[in-house]
């Protein structure tokens, strides 16, 4: 071959060995071949390969046929290079978007916990306000009024049906007088109760700039290193 050639012809090699110069054709295959790779015969099928020097090729025709052979291989490396770099790119999408999804699941996960311990939390601070001493003391004293004219009025059916109650006995007349102080005890603490219970839920500021729309970046795909081209 021409000793004015720049770039000499490439052995791809194999799992065994990294790409270096060739020095040999197998014209069958349009292969180059190292010195690695003859001394093995790793390309070689029997009869089938004809395997020629680099150095027999010395005309201009030979020349044209090892660059085209060149540049093909050229060529065939770039399109598999690309292919690969698709994908790469492509299973790291896959890749990015699972980790996404995960996060996903992971916030809805902990949004229902801090949920829940919230409604926990409201649950308490209802029953504390159900606790506090005057709503407490008017509850006791209406049971307990209402425990004692439950059992009047019972003493005074069971008389009514015995026929031994009248209106002018004392039990009907003390049956009265706790019916009074009843209606008197009820319309004290209508007048008296002025318990008024506002309440509202507050959602935290940061979930209410989510669901506004002040906040909507759930995160950001960080690239630490690129494709060379």
């Amino acid at each position: 071959m021409a000793e004015n050639h720049t770039i000499r012809p490439i052995c791809l090699g194999s799992a065994d060995h990294e790409p270096r110069d060739a020095y040999a054709l197998c014209d069958t295959h349009s292969a180059f071949l190292c010195i690695q790779c003859l001394i093995e015969k790793r390309h070689l099928q029997s009869d089938l390969c004809n395997v020629i020097d680099l150095s027999n090729f010395t005309t201009k025709y030979d020349r044209a046929k090892i660059e085209r052979i060149m540049f093909t291989q050229e060529a065939n490396n770039k399109i598999a290079s690309r292919e690969n770099e698709e994908e790469t790119i492509g299973q790291a999408r896959v890749n990015i978007a699972q980790e996404m999804e995960k996060h996903f699941e992971q916030l809805k996960a902990k949004l229902q916990g801090i949920k829940d311990k919230c409604q926990r939390d409201m649950c308490d601070d209802f029953d504390k306000q159900l606790q506090i001493e005057e709503v407490k003391r008017e509850k006791d004293i209406l049971e307990r009024m209402e425990t004692s004219l439950q059992d009047s009025i019972d003493v005074l059916l069971e008389a009514d049906k015995k026929g031994a109650m009248d209106s002018q006995s004392p039990e009907f007349f003390r049956y009265r007088e706790q019916e009074r102080h009843a209606r008197s005890t009820v319309a004290h603490l209508k007048k008296e109760n002025k318990t008024e219970l506002v309440s509202r839920f507050d959602l935290a500021p940061n979930l209410v700039d989510i669901l506004s729309g002040r906040k909507s970046l759930f995160g950001k795909t960080v690239f630490t290193s690129s494709i060379r081209k």
